[in-house]
């Protein structure tokens, strides 16, 4: 779990100083029992409606715009939502990701981003922003070759009027 926790936290600070975040604060907090079963439930009518090629679910369940680094060779990730559906959900139905999302349990974390300005949640929100992100293990060190260290892919969810939306994907390393 520390290794996990350690490369949580590189991870974070290769995307921060990539876009260009200023005076920015990071907390990490334990997610509530309640929270928890509701970004479940979210998770779950998330993953059917790409099962299910749902593509107005998807777009129900998202912000306009995700950070999705792994639709675009652009440092700039942040795309609409459609380019994602369009262009990376079915490809992701037949991934590597997607096969460890129906085998491998997930991990849940919530991060506070104090005084960040994301570009994709509404400004209502304001600066503090709690995003909740589903871990999921793609691969175990050394299970795609030997010598792999292993990748993690992540899901990230933020609460919009009570409801949990598709915030964005990543992966690390």
């Amino acid at each position: 779990m520390t290794r996990i926790t350690l490369l949580l936290f590189v991870f974070f600070v290769v995307h921060v100083q990539v876009n260009g975040q200023e005076e920015f604060e990071l907390v990490w907090e334990k997610v509530s029992s309640a929270d928890s079963i509701t970004i479940d439930k979210t998770w779950t009518k998330f993953k059917l409606a790409i099962d299910e090629g749902d593509t107005a679910a998807v777009r129900g369940l998202s912000f306009r715009k995700v950070d999705c680094e792994l639709c675009t060779k652009s440092l700039n990730s942040v795309v609409p939502i459609d380019t994602f559906i369009i262009g990376n959900m079915n490809q992701l139905l037949t991934s590597p990701i997607w096969k460890a999302v129906h085998k491998r349990e997930y991990h849940l974390s919530q991060r506070t981003f104090y005084n960040c300005k994301l570009g994709i949640v509404p400004n209502s929100l304001g600066q503090n922003v709690e995003v909740y992100e589903v871990w999921i293990e793609t691969y175990k060190p050394n299970e795609y070759v030997e010598g792999h260290e292993g990748q993690n892919h992540m899901f990230q969810f933020v609460r919009l009027n009570g409801e949990f939306k598709f915030h964005g994907m990543s992966s690390m390393p």
